[in-house]
């Protein structure tokens, strides 16, 4: 089975299984209603995410037995990724406690880079920069940050299916450009039980994601990026580049609320893309914006991977455009009426 196999087959039963998770979700009463986190006017089924998750479940066997997934590659890879989706199922059915998905975030990040032998070192402007117990503890907390801030900004149509589309789509060719073909399978056919979901997911959105396919997703991103730079020297620094549309607003979100004194775990809508919502623009069109952003993103990537010596400086540029996209949404629709 050839990459184009794999991904039409992901893309085929993703969009058939979203369509029975929707009908189950409604059966069930498993809805999100209009509050103060969400940016919907009508109740709308959640935990389609979980058409994916369980396409990954049946596919990582089968990867096993074709070879595509070593049982090394498979432990760092699989258990954690089980245990986060299936908290996300039970978080969509019953809203565990946020102390226990805490735990089983973290406790699934500890076993996934022990698994991977820890994170030593790593490499920036083409030099590598040793971490000691530093770059464990770094991973670690990376993935688990990263599982949460998906969920953070998984609050409109579309946008959290394209943002973990593109960054995916991107890592996977930067392991085809280093080798790692069987990696890069795995990413293609998780990009495409994505696209699966997506039909459904278009504004107006028929079902969301949800807690489970959210932080799957947020899971798989942080976890091939940390493959790539222990397995094939694929630099981490690209990827928090093309990822920065959503660590930046979470992060810069985060420290302004913590800065006033808010409860920062509680729901809210202040996120820039959630105000940028608020000024009038449509799901659809905050999420074509951000799809041309993850481009420029992605691009300022690819310019890293070939030109090492300038990663730094990319990364710094990365950081600017958001900076500057923030502080424009920021004029358009204050977050606390001034910058705080």
């Amino acid at each position: 089975m050839g990459f184009a196999s794999v991904i039409l087959t992901g893309f085929f039963f993703s969009v058939l299984l979203t369509f029975f998770v929707r009908k189950y979700a409604i059966s069930r009463s498993i809805m999100d209603h209009p509050d103060e986190r969400t940016s919907h006017d009508i109740s709308t089924p959640r935990g389609g995410g979980a058409a994916f998750y369980i396409l990954w479940l049946l596919f990582f066997p089968v990867a096993l037995l074709n070879g595509w997934l070593s049982w090394q590659l498979a432990l760092t890879l699989v258990p954690g990724s089980i245990a986060i989706g299936a908290i996300g199922i039970f978080d969509d059915h019953y809203k565990i406690r946020t102390s226990v998905r805490f735990l089983v975030h973290i406790s699934s990040a500890i076993f996934t880079v022990w698994a991977g032998s820890g994170f030593p070192s790593m490499l920036i402007n083409g030099a590598e920069v040793y971490l000691g117990a530093f770059g464990f503890i770094f991973v670690v907390l990376s993935i688990a940050w990263s599982i949460n801030l998906f969920n953070f900004l998984d609050g409109i149509d579309t946008y959290a299916s394209m943002e973990g589309i593109m960054v995916l789509t991107s890592g996977g060719f930067f392991f085809l450009l280093a080798g790692g073909y069987d990696e890069a399978l795995l990413i293609f056919f998780i990009v495409a039980s994505v696209t699966g979901f997506l039909v459904w997911n278009i504004p107006p959105a028929k079902i969301f994601m949800g807690d489970c396919g959210s932080g799957f997703l947020g899971f798989i991103i942080a976890v091939f990026a940390y493959l790539g730079e222990i397995k094939y020297g694929i630099p981490v620094v690209l990827w928090i580049i093309t990822y920065s549309v959503f660590w930046f607003d979470a992060l810069v979100t985060l420290i302004r609320r913590f800065r006033v004194g808010e409860e920062w775990y509680r729901p809210h809508k202040k996120h820039a893309y959630q105000r940028l919502y608020q000024s009038g623009w449509g799901h659809g069109r905050i999420s074509f914006f951000a799809s041309l952003l993850n481009l420029v993103l992605i691009c300022l990537a690819v310019i890293g991977y070939y030109w090492p010596t300038l990663q730094a400086l990319l990364l710094v540029v990365s950081i600017g455009l958001m900076a500057t996209v923030y502080m424009a949404i920021e004029r358009k629709n204050p977050m606390y009426g001034k910058m705080v």
